[in-house]
């Protein structure tokens, strides 16, 4: 049933709609937070996180952007809200840290729209300031007016909209943020840290490093002084020449790590454990990807092997 109401991040009238009453779930239809799931009860905890309302619309926008061809919207769920590690791993850790990762998201959102060079974007600063993790308009009007002055687009317009254009330069420096890290001898893996996992990971992933050239990281395995995890991973993300995502057990952190890397145009190989159910709750926007389905940790060894070396080679010593 749709009812007219107002979104609870933003406040905005928009259209929402009780999607499953038994398991009281709704989709929000806002223009400024993008269309999102909401269950009931993380609704009653989200004032809770009101200092962090811009951070949630910002993932919850550009889930959107990301995804809105497929109909699959991102869901913000109590535990989500109420927990600090988990707010911190599904909000906090995925948002800009500085000023230069936010005029990064409005380059390459302008990148995504252009159909071709020189192709025009619109952008309304009152509804589209969550794109970059902005708190208001007057926050993304000075992201367009910083990388305009920095010569990386054209900008036309006033503060009520803006036609922008990405220039020359601009071109230039959507392609580093997507260029490989061809000299690296790392590779993240992202993957449920479950005991079950441990012999796939050891057997499996771990056990090809001689053959393959490259340093098999996780995260979990790595001891490290005074710095978030979810930091850490970032960093270590950048670090590698590519991805590997095994997405048994399905957990939101391995597609969010996977998408990271795609974003910033490093390879990702999938795996998953050949299982019926395993499958079949392969993420909707990650089928269309070939993966490799294995039965064991050596299965997983062989084939893994053979496609690093026939999709990135070898690393060089």
């Amino acid at each position: 049933m749709e009812q007219k109401k107002t979104c609870p991040l933003c406040e905005t009238e928009c259209e929402i709609y009780s999607i499953s009453p038994l398991q009281q779930l709704f989709t929000i239809d806002c223009p400024i937070c993008g269309k999102y799931n909401l269950t009931d009860r993380a609704k009653e905890h989200l004032n809770s996180r009101k200092n962090s309302f811009y951070i949630i619309s910002g993932i919850t926008r550009n889930f959107y952007e990301l995804h809105k061809d497929t109909g699959d919207f991102f869901v913000i769920k109590w535990e989500m809200i109420r927990d600090d590690a988990k707010f911190q791993a599904e909000f906090v850790s995925k948002a800009p840290k500085d000023i230069f990762e936010k005029a990064s998201l409005l380059l390459q959102y302008i990148h995504r729209k252009s159909t071709y060079s020189g192709d025009i974007v619109l952008i309304i600063p009152s509804q589209d300031y969550t794109l970059c993790f902005c708190k208001n308009a007057k926050e993304l009007i000075f992201h367009i007016n910083n990388i305009r002055d920095l010569g990386d687009i054209k900008a036309d317009g006033t503060m009520r909209d803006y036609s922008l254009s990405l220039t020359a330069e601009g071109w230039r420096k959507i392609e580093s943020l997507n260029k490989p890290n061809t000299e690296s001898r790392q590779a993240f893996v992202a993957m449920w840290f479950d005991k079950s996992m441990d012999e796939i990971f050891a057997g499996g992933i771990k056990a090809i490093e001689k053959e393959v050239g490259f340093n098999m990281f996780r995260v979990d395995k790595t001891h490290f002084i005074d710095e978030k995890i979810c930091d850490k991973i970032i960093t270590e993300i950048k670090k590698s020449r590519f991805l590997i995502a095994d997405v048994t057990g399905h957990r939101q952190a391995v597609y969010f790590e996977a998408g990271y890397a795609m974003a910033m145009g490093l390879p990702v190989i999938w795996t998953c454990k050949k299982e019926e159910t395993e499958v079949e709750n392969c993420c909707f926007d990650t089928r269309q990807y070939p993966h490799i389905f294995w039965k064991d940790a050596e299965n997983l060894r062989i084939q893994l092997k053979e496609k690093i070396l026939a999709t990135i080679s070898k690393a060089e010593k």
